[in-house]
């Protein structure tokens, strides 16, 4: 039994070194860009927002709004992380690479997303607004937070580059609208529902629509 002990010990310390190895590999060097938000939002909630690095997917009226607003820190905290979270890979402004552009830290236990957006076409189209749309910037130009909860509204501009609808990319102007509501919780995302411009979409894809009851004009294209 003592002649085993010690190839049991390396065999077991061989499986432990093994399994650190693989937990490392797995995990970024460093904060992902879900951390960065929540530490710069953390930061914001103290913060005049008239002295806010701002996310640059805010336009003029959202950020006047906040600065004028009279918000609770919980409520700046969430309008950051909102506004930064909007922003995808164009924050941090100040060109911070995050180890990982994964921002699934942002989300609270038991997150859910009942509403998709523009991601739920994907389901019955086999694409969908993001993939199929390159270059794309989003611009909030409505911003309402209260309590716990953050609306916001902004607008998608891309290009048509790969399949919408089944229709091949032109490289045509995206420009469509897309809102959602987030409920957080201790400053993460606890719930999370969006609304899209389905039929702008589908027709900047080159979609065309038509009622019966109403047939085209002679001549009308």
């Amino acid at each position: 039994m003592r002649r085993k002990l010690p190839t049991l010990f390396f065999a077991a310390a061989f499986v432990f070194c093994v399994e650190i190895g693989q937990s490392n590999a797995q995990t970024p060097d460093g904060p992902t860009q879900g951390d960065l938000i929540l530490r710069a939002a953390e930061t914001a909630s103290h913060t005049d927002p008239a002295k806010w690095d701002w996310p640059v997917a805010a336009s003029d009226d959202v950020r006047k709004s906040v600065i004028e607003g009279h918000h609770s820190a919980e409520e700046l905290r969430n309008i950051f992380t909102t506004l930064a979270w909007r922003s995808g890979p164009r924050w941090p402004n100040d060109g911070t690479k995050a180890a990982s552009p994964s921002r699934a830290s942002l989300n609270a236990p038991g997150f859910v997303e009942p509403a998709r957006g523009f991601r739920g076409l994907e389901a019955f189209y086999g694409s969908n607004g993001y993939g199929g749309v390159s270059d794309r910037i989003d611009k909030v130009d409505i911003l309402l937070a209260h309590g716990d909860r953050v609306f916001v509204s902004w607008i998608i501009e891309g290009r048509h580059t790969g399949t919408l609808f089944g229709f091949p990319g032109d490289g045509k102007l995206i420009d469509v609208r897309e809102s959602s509501i987030t409920r957080y919780k201790d400053g993460k995302m606890l719930d999370l529902y969006f609304i899209a411009d389905d039929l702008a979409l589908y027709t900047q894809a080159g979609g065309k629509v038509s009622f019966p009851d109403k047939p085209d004009k002679p001549g009308k294209p």
